[in-house]
């Protein structure tokens, strides 16, 4: 798990591996060539030794590499290389298989990734993102040179934080997201999940899909479906704990990441879980989580988070999610991430488990124009508070309905499938990647394994939403494992009680980001101000309506204005400059 940076096709270059600092404590490196630049922060997981510094070049000289990720299966892999391995890394053995390869490897590969490979003899770039998500890439082109990074913040040659899109606006305001593969920046790109790229100095880049989420459901459930789920999950578990540095699991009160922590503890059985809460009632799961974490014989971290810190840290957190993004859930990772740190260098997590196995409530609803699991302005309710004309998010669901709609699927699947092409990689993942990524801790998540979705892509509907709950088959897959209350209890996650802080402790946070933030031009200051005086009066509304524009305008203060201090934020005075 690293941060890299890089840029072909140009002439003299500027490290900006400075600004990828906490995505790799442990080591730094950077590798120049002719009409190429690459830099790579590492954080070291397998093989903490020197052998696996990076920028890597493969055993003939001819390829070079950066990688993000863990490749689960590089053991097994290793077997079939034709050099004598360097080192003890999966950054290696990936290396060497593309080498004899090419981007045929990426289809024997288990786990999550991006990376990019320079072919020295070719002069090209190939770079890859798994098929979920789980790591970032972005990329923009300039002047006939292809510049990348892990974070947006590293693209800071070609202003990753300039004029604001105003489509990935309107459509942030509708999902509290910005979908990709658009991001707020007008010339800035993510690389999808499940595609590849090629470069060549002086082209455009050439893009292609080497994996989709394929999804199979059956027509009625299957008494097989359980146990086949427990093996699959057991197995990746397994693969997903290989690790060199000590590793624990979040866990909160739920199904999911007590299974994972359950068949965790197998294998670890001084497994330390972390969880965190708020102190007011119905927004903590720390007791729940503490007694399964006793069921289960492992160690439990909890943290209460206040109200005070939560607004100190708002612009940091800021900082490192790059993209305006409302889903409370991830100030609270945020602080999970920071607390489990403290202990551990990796964690499980149970990420992914809703998406593959039907965990939400709205897969039971019918009719058609979904637009996600989660959703705040809808179509033409998001000119209440733009005041930009431009593009919506149903434009980025209708043909991903259309094409469950030629594949058959059922309406519990199509909507899977909407969530697993744009939510998890858009919220979900993004938010697991950066708040932990902020404090140089590896996550993992054994859910989103290719063994994991060959099993849940053939699930029937019956078998995700029955009997008046979600993830029906998962439930009594992990119901042998996992503490008997917890395999019945409803999904809760990590809430955030902001719904009640904006009328008290959060009301003056509020209102003085709103005043201060230069918005005019793209959302309506007044709109914002009547919402938050109606809410706070106690007129009763979605509060997401107004913390989308709080986090919206934090954002453009944090990464248009500049208007923290750097320092503060924890980047060095140089890489600000």
């Amino acid at each position: 798990m690293c941060g890299f940076c890089g840029v072909v096709g140009t002439g003299p270059w500027r490290d900006t591996t400075s600004r990828l600092t906490h995505r790799g404590p442990d080591d730094e490196g950077v590798f120049t060539g002719d009409g190429v630049a690459l830099g790579f922060r590492r954080l070291a997981i397998i093989d903490p030794t020197p052998a696996g510094h990076q920028p890597m070049s493969s055993a003939d000289g001819r390829y070079v590499i950066v990688f993000n990720g863990e490749i689960y299966n590089y053991r097994e892999l290793a077997e079939h290389l034709g050099t004598t391995p360097r080192s003890r890394c999966d950054t290696e053995v990936l290396l060497e298989l593309f080498a004899a390869l090419g981007p045929e490897v990426l289809h024997r590969l288990r786990g999550m990734f991006a990376f990019a490979v320079w072919d020295t003899e070719r002069r090209e770039l190939f770079a890859a993102r798994d098929g979920f998500g789980i790591k970032p890439f972005f990329y923009a082109v300039r002047d006939g040179a292809l510049w990348f990074a892990s974070e947006k913040k590293a693209l800071v040659e070609i202003g990753a934080h300039g004029e604001v899109d105003t489509d990935s606006l309107r459509r942030y305001l509708s999902v509290q997201y910005v979908p990709g593969p658009d991001t707020m920046a007008t010339d800035v790109k993510v690389l999808e999940p499940g595609q590849l790229l090629t470069f060549r100095p002086g082209e455009e880049p050439r893009i292609s899909r080497w994996w989709r989420p394929r999804l199979r459901p059956a027509a009625k459930p299957d008494p097989g479906s359980p146990q086949r789920i427990l093996a699959a999950l057991e197995d990746s578990v397994a693969a997903h704990l290989r690790s060199d540095v000590p590793l624990g699991a979040f866990l909160s009160g739920g199904v999911d990441s007590a299974a994972i922590c359950a068949l965790a503890a197998r294998h670890r059985p001084d497994l330390k879980t972390f969880t965190v809460g708020f102190e007011r009632e119905g927004y903590s799961e720390i007791d729940r989580a503490e007694e399964t974490a006793a069921a289960l014989g492992v160690r439990s971290y909890p943290y209460v988070i206040t109200p005070g810190e939560f607004a100190a840290n708002l612009p940091r957190i800021v900082w490192h999610l790059d993209e305006p993004f409302a889903d409370a859930a991830a100030i609270a990772l945020w602080f999970l991430a920071r607390e489990a740190r403290k202990h551990v260098k990796v964690v499980l997590s149970g990420e992914g488990a809703d998406e593959l196995f039907g965990g939400y409530h709205v897969y039971r609803e019918a009719g058609p124009g979904y637009l996600g699991a989660d959703q705040v302005y809808v179509d033409e309710e998001v000119d209440q508070v733009a005041v930009v004309p431009g593009a919506n998010a149903r434009e980025l669901t209708t043909p991903i309905l259309r094409r469950a709609r030629a594949e058959g699927l059922d309406e519990v699947a199509a909507r899977q499938l909407v969530d697993l092409s744009l939510w998890l990689p858009g919220d979900i993942l993004t938010k697991a990647d950066r708040m932990t990524m902020a404090h140089g801790l590896e996550l993992r998540v054994p859910f989103l394994d290719r063994e994991v979705l060959a099993v849940a892509a053939g699930l029937a509907p019956g078998d995700k939403i029955a009997e008046d709950t979600t993830k029906y088959a998962l439930r009594r897959a992990v119901s042998a494992v996992v503490p008997e209350p917890v395999a019945t209890r409803a999904k809760l996650g990590f809430p955030v009680p902001i719904r009640f802080w904006l009328r008290d402790e959060l009301h003056d946070f509020a209102e003085h980001v709103l005043g201060e933030a230069c918005t005019d031009r793209y959302v309506d200051r007044d709109a914002a101000f009547g919402m938050l005086k109606r809410y706070r009066d106690g007129e009763d509304f979605d509060w997401r309506r107004l913390w989308v524009l709080v986090c919206f305008s934090l954002w453009h203060q944090v990464h248009v204005e500049g208007r923290y201090d750097p320092a503060a934020l924890g980047w060095s005075a140089e890489a600000a400059r």
